[in-house]
């Protein structure tokens, strides 16, 4: 696993100015733009939404516009925690996270079939720039600001080693679906099956290393345990209408993995049940062939 610091460095050194009200140089926004950990958000953002994370709009979002959006939400946390970072702790966080590779993949290999193949990892810090975590393909970035990482106000590294291993789950489920797709010539079987494993992914990677996300997003999680066995039966009628159309399953698909967290809540509703009634062992097979509604229905028989 490589740890790349450089964008948090960065990003702690920018907000450290913002916090002073002096000027960013021409440089360091574009040594921040361009680096490595930048570079893969923008990537993400283009992958998953189709948005375009120009330089004219990195700098806007540093000058702090007054505007309700993920990205500015991620600086003020940035401005809320430049105490806790100096130079010298980067590279102490970055030692002590590769002296947890082996402790981490353990964890995370507990939870998935034992033929999983992983590819070289790399995991890039950001400083107050994206909140949460993010993976894709084989990378994965944690933003150090983002308050599901700190307990007391401090740091927790317990809590970082869970995220970390929530993203890396992600990325063996992803080595596993890409093989199980390739029977599939349909796309919208595809899609229907790309929506199945995103609710697998989140239900186990939340339930198993991060449960504390029904906590931290307690409002969110309530309204969505509302008729929760409704939902899933909604779900199921959607996803295996033969009617539905690719744009339908696209929609379908958007509206349960945004900030609402349904698909989140939905999934980890249904794997908890699965594990508490039909053991862990079967919960990992689902990941050899993803009959997850097929599997629930096993639990009212």
């Amino acid at each position: 696993m490589k740890i790349d610091i450089e964008a948090a460095r960065l990003g702690r050194t920018a907000i450290d100015l913002i916090s002073r009200n002096d000027m960013l140089s021409d440089d360091l926004m574009l040594r921040y733009y361009n680096c490595d950990g930048i570079r893969f958000l923008k990537e993400h953002l283009k992958f998953n939404r189709g948005f375009e994370l120009t330089i004219d709009y990195f700098k806007h979002i540093l000058s702090l516009p007054n505007e309700d959006s993920v990205f500015e939400r991620s600086v003020h946390l940035g401005l809320s925690k430049l105490h806790i970072f100096e130079d010298v702790y980067f590279v102490d966080l970055q030692n002590k996270l590769i002296t947890l590779d082996k402790s981490t993949m353990s964890m995370v290999r507990k939870y998935l079939p034992n033929n999983i193949d992983f590819p070289e990892i790399t995991v890039y810090f950001l400083f107050g720039i994206r909140g949460t975590a993010i993976v894709l393909n084989n990378k994965i970035a944690i933003d150090l600001c983002d308050d599901s990482l700190y307990v007391d106000g401090s740091l927790s590294f317990e809590r970082l080693q869970q995220i970390l291993a929530h993203e890396i789950h992600h990325i063996g489920v992803s080595v596993r679906f890409k093989e199980f797709v390739r029977q599939f010539s349909d796309e919208k079987e595809l899609l229907k099956y790309s929506i199945i494993e995103n609710i697998i992914s989140e239900g186990m990677a939340c339930f198993y290393f991060t449960p504390e996300i029904t906590k931290l997003y307690e409002k969110q999680w309530s309204t969505n345990l509302t008729e929760i066995d409704k939902k899933i039966e909604e779900l199921r009628l959607c996803l295996f209408d033969s009617d539905i159309t690719e744009k339908e399953t696209t929609s379908l698909q958007d509206s349960l993995f945004d900030d609402s967290l349904l698909g989140y809540a939905i999934g980890y509703v249904m794997i908890e049940r699965i594990h508490h009634k039909l053991g862990m062992d079967r919960m990992i097979k689902l990941l050899n062939d993803f009959s997850l509604f097929e599997v629930y229905a096993e639990l009212g028989e």
